[in-house]
C-alpha cells in the first residue's frame, strides 16, 4: 500500500514539474503570437499614419519580425543547446520585451520596420527554445498532449490578441499595439529559473560546441531568405521585370543552396539534414509548411477585408478575428485522440477543414457585409483549422526524436512554421498588390483565396503521406 502511495506522489510530483514547464513555454508563445496578431489588426490604421509610405514598405513591419524569427531560429537552437536552453530563452524575453517597448516610441517606419527585425530576433530565442524546455519534462507517450497544451495557450493568445489589439488601438492609437506584449514578456523571464530547468549538458563539451557553430551557414541562411522575401515585395510593387526583384532573386538563388550544400559538409552543420531521414519529421515539416503559409495569409488579409472591404471598424474586426481561435482549444483532445488513433487523421481533417474554409470564402464573401450567414459559419471552419492542423502538425513533426535532438530539431520545425508566418503576408501583398487602392478590390481577395484552395490542397496530400 505504501508502495503504491510512494509511486503516486512521484507521479504528481512529475506532472506538477512538467505542467509548470509547458505553462511558462505556452505563455511565452502567447507573448509572440500576441505581438503578431496585434500587428496585422492594427496593420490598416499604419497605413493610413504613413500616406506616403507604399504597402510593401509597410509590410515589413509584420514581414520582418516573422523573417527574423525564421532565420535565426536554427541558430538560436544550435545556441540554446551549445550554452544553456534557459539562459537563451530568457535573454530572448528580455530582447523581446525591450524592443516592442521602443517600437510603441520612436517616429519613423523605418526605425519601427528594423526594431521589428530586432524583435524578432529576441522571439527567435524564445521559440527555439520554450518547447524544447518543456518536453524532457513528459514522458514520450505524453508529449502529443504537451504539444497540444502548448499550442492551445497560443491559440488562446490568438483568441485573446485581437480583442486586445482592438482596445489598445481605441485607447492609444495604432501604437498602443506594442505595448502589449512587454508587460508579460518581462514576468515570463522571471518565472522561467523556478518553473523550468537547464537543458544538461555533457561537461566533457562545455563551451566546445559553440566554437563548431556555423557562422557562415547562419549569414546564408539569413541572406538567402530575406532576400527572397525582398524579391517578391518588390515583384508586387514594380512587377516582376525590376531590377531590383530580379537581383534579390539571384542573391536568393544563391545563398539558399550553397546553405544546404553547407549543411551536408559542416562537422555541426546549422541544420542537421539528417533529421530529415525520419519520415515522422520529413512529412511533418511539409505539412507545416503547406498549412503555415494559408493560416497566416488568411490572418494578415482578413483585417485588411474586413476594414476596407466591409468597412467595419478595426474593434469589430478584432471581436470577430478573435472568435475563430477559440476552436483551437480543439487542439487539446486532439492531443489525447492523437495518442489512441495516431497523427494521419488529425493532420488530415485538420487540412480539410483549411480547404473548406477557402472555398466558402470563394463561393460565399461578397462586398456586401454579411455576419451571420457568410462570417460565421467561415470562422468556425477556419477555427478548426488553426487547432488541428496548425497546432497538431508540431506533434507530428516531432515525433520520435529524442530528448538530445530535440533542441536543434525544435528549431528546425519552428524556422519552417515562422517562414509560413513570413511569407503569408508576402503573399496577400502580391496578390493585392503593392498598391494599397487595390485592398478594395474583391477580385484581389479572390485571387488570393484560390492561393489558399491550392495550398490547402497540397497540405491533404501530405496529410495523407504522413507515416502512422
Amino acid at each position: 500500500m505504501s508502495a503504491g502511495q510512494t509511486i503516486e506522489r512521484t507521479d504528481w510530483s512529475l506532472d506538477r514539474r512538467a505542467f509548470w514547464a509547458i505553462t511558462v513555454a505556452g505563455s511565452s508563445l502567447a507573448v509572440i503570437m500576441l505581438d503578431a496578431t496585434g500587428v496585422n489588426l492594427a496593420f490598416p490604421l499604419i497605413e493610413e499614419a504613413f500616406p506616403d509610405t507604399s504597402r510593401a514598405t509597410l509590410a515589413w513591419m509584420p514581414t520582418g519580425y516573422s523573417m527574423a524569427l525564421a532565420a535565426l531560429m536554427m541558430l538560436a537552437g544550435r545556441l540554446a543547446d551549445s550554452i544553456g536552453r534557459r539562459r537563451i530563452f530568457r535573454i530572448g524575453m528580455v530582447v523581446f520585451g525591450v524592443s516592442s517597448l521602443l517600437s510603441a516610441v520612436v517616429a519613423h517606419p523605418l526605425a519601427i520596420i528594423a526594431l521589428r527585425f530586432v524583435t524578432g530576433s529576441g522571439g527567435a530565442l524564445v521559440m527555439a527554445t520554450g518547447l524544447a524546455l518543456a518536453l524532457p519534462e513528459f514522458p514520450a507517450h505524453r508529449r502529443s498532449m504537451a504539444v497540444g497544451i502548448f499550442g492551445s495557450i497560443g491559440a488562446l493568445a490568438v483568441a485573446l490578441g485581437p480583442p486586445l489589439a482592438a482596445t489598445a488601438v481605441e485607447l492609444l492609437g495604432w501604437r498602443g499595439v506594442f505595448l502589449i506584449a512587454p508587460g508579460l514578456a518581462l514576468p515570463v523571464a522571471l518565472l522561467a529559473p523556478r518553473a523550468v530547468q537547464e537543458y544538461a549538458r555533457d561537461p566533457a563539451d562545455d563551451g566546445h560546441r559553440v566554437g563548431l557553430i556555423d557562422w557562415l551557414g547562419a549569414a546564408l541562411g539569413t541572406i538567402g531568405i530575406g532576400a527572397l522575401i525582398l524579391a517578391l515585395l518588390e515583384t508586387s510593387r514594380s512587377g516582376w521585370t525590376d531590377p531590383r526583384a530580379l537581383a534579390a532573386f539571384a542573391v536568393a538563388l544563391t545563398a539558399l543552396p550553397t546553405f544546404v550544400r553547407r549543411c551536408t559538409t559542416q562537422a555541426e552543420p546549422l541544420l542537421d539534414l539528417d533529421l530529415f531521414k525520419s519520415r515522422h519529421f520529413a512529412v511533418g515539416n511539409i505539412f507545416q509548411a503547406w498549412t503555415q503559409l494559408p493560416l497566416y495569409a488568411w490572418m494578415f488579409s482578413t483585417p485588411i477585408f474586413l476594414v476596407n472591404v466591409w468597412g467595419w471598424s478595426v474593434w469589430a474586426a478584432g471581436l470577430a478575428l478573435g472568435l475563430p481561435m477559440l476552436l483551437s482549444f480543439s487542439a487539446i483532445p486532439a492531443g489525447r485522440y492523437v495518442e489512441r488513433v495516431g497523427h494521419r487523421r488529425i493532420l488530415a481533417a485538420g487540412a480539410v477543414c483549411g480547404l473548406a474554409s477557402s472555398v466558402w470564402l470563394l463561393a460565399m464573401m461578397g462586398d456586401d457585409p454579411d455576419r451571420w450567414w457568410v462570417w460565421i459559419p467561415e470562422i468556425l471552419i477556419w477555427g478548426l483549422s488553426t487547432g488541428l492542423a496548425g497546432t497538431m502538425g508540431s506533434s507530428a513533426s516531432l515525433h520520435g526524436i529524442t530528448e538530445e535532438r530535440l533542441g536543434q530539431a525544435n528549431a528546425a520545425h519552428m524556422t519552417i512554421r515562422r517562414l509560413g508566418q513570413a511569407f503569408g503576408p508576402v503573399l496577400v501583398v502580391v496578390a493585392l498588390g503593392g498598391d494599397r487602392a487595390t485592398a478594395d478590390n474583391l477580385s484581389s481577395f479572390q485571387t488570393l483565396w484560390w492561393v489558399l484552395v491550392v495550398l490547402w490542397s497540397l497540405a491533404i496530400v501530405a496529410a495523407l503521406a504522413y507515416p502512422d
